[in-house]
């Protein structure tokens, strides 16, 4: 997993990896868009009004380590969240869209970074 900001200023920031998204270490900025790589799968995301990145952990009852089996990137606009969710163990990506505060097992999620939504959102998978 890697990802990269683009902010609003021009600026471009890498995110983290799959051990450590530094996620919350983002510069306080409006997100302008997010280029975002899982595995071969390549997700391309603008225009939105906020952003989130969840990673989903499970307990190996084998090794007692845990494991982060899926990843959920959210993107939000006029109070619907496009939710992009990776799972490791079937090896697949699983687009779907909720309401805001439902995102999450029908929960809120903390951790948004504000966006800016100057145009239609626009969303490329590859």
């Amino acid at each position: 997993m890697k990802y990269t900001i683009k902010f609003i200023d021009g600026e471009i920031w890498n995110g983290g990896n799959i051990d450590n998204s530094h996620w919350n270490e983002m510069p306080n900025k409006n997100i302008v868009g997010i280029n975002f790589c899982l595995g071969e799968r390549e997700i391309e995301l603008a225009n939105y009004s906020s952003y989130n990145l969840l990673m989903v952990h499970a307990l190996n009852i084998f090794s007692k380590q845990n494991t982060i089996i899926k990843v959920i990137l959210l993107a939000e606009v006029n109070k619907k969240v496009d939710k992009f969710e990776f799972d490791f163990i079937h090896n697949n990506l699983h687009r779907s869209i909720c309401e805001l505060n439902k995102e999450f097992n029908n929960k809120p999620t903390s951790g948004w970074k504000k966006g800016i939504a100057i145009d239609i959102p626009t969303c490329n998978i590859f």
